[in-house]
């Protein structure tokens, strides 16, 4: 769970010399050359915005072409240097506590049990992150004229990152996250993508999923980080009843909770799906997996398809999706995609979501 306080397998190849030319002038800037950590990187595409910083390894802008960003940022990764040392394996985080960034970032679940997070020591230590899972950071290892690859360091556990951002068209994109094994031993583990919101912005979770088919349809399982009741109760209490096509609205705007709570939104027979309404649009996330056994695993392993931590003081509020708990071999690989699409809507309209 979160703690209170600070907080790509795939290549994308461009196709000729003069695009190219093209995305490195436009997209990187001046300074910043292939391989390296650099700035901040900035990709459009048929009315899309993505930025990317490499330092913190988030991504830190998405939206329409002057539009608003759809994600929450502090502004913090403008002050991490590029270019620091890696953390090795057996690097300590400096306090309990570890920077919050906002943006969208991704890590490795479960967070705790058997195959949860490690300290420096390899003891078990589900709070704070591991450094390099947390920032990287990262270096480019694709690009194109829609989007980019980035990879990152080896995590303790033995895991390494890459993802890829995929602008598709004025209203969709995809990022595809893998994850690496460099051991020689299986392991455990679940892709983790976490976008900040904005604490006044309408999150919009999905309750039921209706189906003509016998047996299809279904009903969501809520509930709190480790079972407590406690988060459960406080985000029934600011959530709605679900509308026709089974979206329930939570508005957090006026909660004043403390310590920050956590909960599961859990719909069998698909990825998780949640959605955010901010300035006049939706995003939507849902992860493409139907991977039920999976996903029996990663509950029964204290986790969940969606999520969501808020601890609205501290403006903090992330809407997590988490993709099937699986072995992944040694020296292989699982790759969860996760689509986003931009709805335009003028107010918090349920049914404009799919």
């Amino acid at each position: 769970m979160r703690a209170t306080g600070r907080r790509c397998h795939s290549l994308l190849l461009v196709t000729s010399a003069f695009a190219c030319a093209a995305v490195l002038s436009a997209c990187y800037g001046a300074g910043t050359t292939g391989g390296s950590y650099g700035r901040d990187w900035r990709f459009s595409n048929a009315g899309l915005v993505v930025e990317f910083a490499p330092a913190v390894d988030r991504i830190t802008w998405f939206g329409p072409l002057n539009g608003p960003n759809m994600l929450f940022v502090t502004g913090e990764h403008r002050d991490v240097d590029p270019n620091r040392p890696i953390p090795g394996a057996d690097a300590a985080a400096s306090s309990s506590t570890c920077t919050f960034f906002g943006g969208c970032l991704t890590w490795v679940a479960p967070q705790a049990g058997p195959h949860g997070w490690t300290d420096g020591a390899g003891a078990p230590a589900p709070w704070p992150p591991d450094p390099a899972m947390d920032t990287g950071p990262c270096y480019r290892s694709g690009w194109s004229p829609t989007g980019f690859a980035a990879t990152g360091p080896v995590h303790r556990s033995g895991l390494k990152e890459t993802k890829e951002f995929v602008l598709l068209d004025r209203n969709s994109a995809e990022l595809r996250f893998t994850l690496h094994n460099t051991t020689g031993r299986p392991i455990s583990a679940a892709t983790w993508i976490s976008c900040a919101a904005h604490a006044a912005d309408t999150i919009a979770v999905r309750l039921q999923r209706h189906s003509q088919e016998p047996g299809k349809s279904a009903d969501a399982m809520i509930r709190g980080w480790a079972e407590d009741a406690r988060s459960e109760e406080l985000f029934r209490s600011v959530m709605s009843e679900p509308s026709s096509n089974g979206w329930a609205l939570i508005r957090l705007a006026d909660v004043n909770w403390d310590p920050g709570v956590k909960v599961f939104f859990d719909l069998a027979g698909e990825g998780g799906e949640i959605a955010v309404w901010h300035a006049g649009y939706w995003l939507h996330r849902r992860t493409l997996a139907q991977d039920e056994a999976g996903y029996a695993r990663l509950v029964a392993a204290g986790e969940g398809r969606a999520a969501i931590f808020a601890e609205p003081r501290s403006h903090i509020v992330e809407l997590q999706l988490t993709g099937p708990l699986v072995d992944i071999p040694p020296r292989g690989s699982t790759q969860t995609v996760e689509r986003w699409t931009l709805i335009r809507s003028s107010y918090p309209d349920l049914s404009v979501l799919p």
